[in-house]
């Protein structure tokens, strides 16, 4: 089934993570207007019981307001919220720590909702190189996670990775990959952001880039609607407008800042950078900005969801 209806898609979101964890506050991304968002429920630096809590807190907040969220893991899932004007969610990892070293864990977090996965948060671990690390590439453990993730339908993310391991994962995946929350490094040069290499690469194998909101990342710690169009269109125009879409990287309930005081080595900002975060209702003016630029209805479309929507119809499907 295709949904007919167009699609308003954010590829990571954050809420605050372990044992309180809940998505009180998650109501303001129904009401203006999203239709699914994959929610953050670790990191590398999150133990397992707390990626476990988070995941536990975030299904029981949705399984009590069963009106309003769906828990999916199908793009028929999605259908049916939509049906029934509810916001869909699907959960994703940022790093792989929470595989335990060990393959057979990728099919227990997928069956819990874990949709799509990163395999190194910044810094390097046993599974990947990271985009603040020594520029290692992928393990042989991180190679069978890959070949894990597409046999359990999981979405490979190459967010936060180093450039060396998403090209390893890119070589791998039998199943297009996406970068979820990463900006073009033409733009702006941050070691958080991925090369013109890498799009194309992603691009190639049909995979997708979602634009991230953070003004350290978009340039000029400005994370204006303006700002964020700039790099999407940056994208469409090297690759095509079929494989851009939105991964503003939004908070509610929580606050990355404080996160990387406390955690210095992933801390991708320099010392005392504030750092401006784009707001979950610009995706209103985000879509009159792209019109006015003069793109399709189809085009604005695919941007906005139909073009995640696209990959996951395709890595979903088992």
């Amino acid at each position: 089934m295709e949904a007919a209806k167009p699609i308003t898609w954010d590829a990571h979101i954050n809420f605050q993570l372990g044992k309180n964890a809940s998505l009180e506050g998650i109501e303001e991304y129904r009401r203006i207007g999203y239709n699914y968002v994959s929610v953050n429920v670790g990191m590398d630096l999150t133990s397992l019981s707390d990626t476990l809590s988070s995941i536990a807190g975030f299904t029981n907040y949705i399984y009590s307001h069963p009106s309003d969220y769906l828990l999916a893991t199908s793009v028929d899932a999605i259908h049916k919220a939509m049906a029934g004007n509810m916001l869909a969610i699907g959960f994703d990892l940022e790093g792989s720590n929470a595989f335990l070293s060990n393959p057979n864990m990728v099919g227990i977090l997928r069956k819990l909702g874990v949709n799509q996965a990163l395999l190194a948060y910044n810094i390097d671990n046993e599974v990947s190189g990271g985009c603040l690390g020594e520029g290692r590439g992928l393990s042989e453990l991180g190679k069978q996670i890959v070949k894990e993730m597409n046999k359990v339908g999981m979405l490979v993310d190459l967010s936060h990775m180093s450039e060396r391991a998403t090209f390893d994962a890119m070589n791998i995946s039998e199943k297009p990959c996406i970068f979820s929350h990463s900006n073009p490094k033409a733009l702006k040069e941050h070691p958080r952001n991925i090369s013109d290499e890498q799009i194309m690469t992603c691009a190639k194998q049909g995979g997708v880039i979602g634009i991230n909101g953070l003004g350290s990342f978009l340039g000029d710690n400005d994370c204006s609607s303006t700002k964020i169009v700039q790099h999407i269109l940056y994208v469409s125009n090297l690759v095509g407008p079929e494989h851009v879409g939105l991964g503003l990287d939004t908070e509610c309930n929580m606050s990355s800042q404080s996160f990387f005081q406390e955690n210095p080595q992933v801390n991708p900002l320099n010392d005392g950078e504030e750092c401006s975060i784009a707001s979950i209702n610009q995706i209103v003016e985000i879509r009159k900005l792209l019109k006015k630029e003069g793109l399709s209805d189809e085009d604005v479309n695919n941007i906005m969801g139909k073009n995640f929507y696209r990959v996951a119809k395709k890595v979903w499907s088992l």
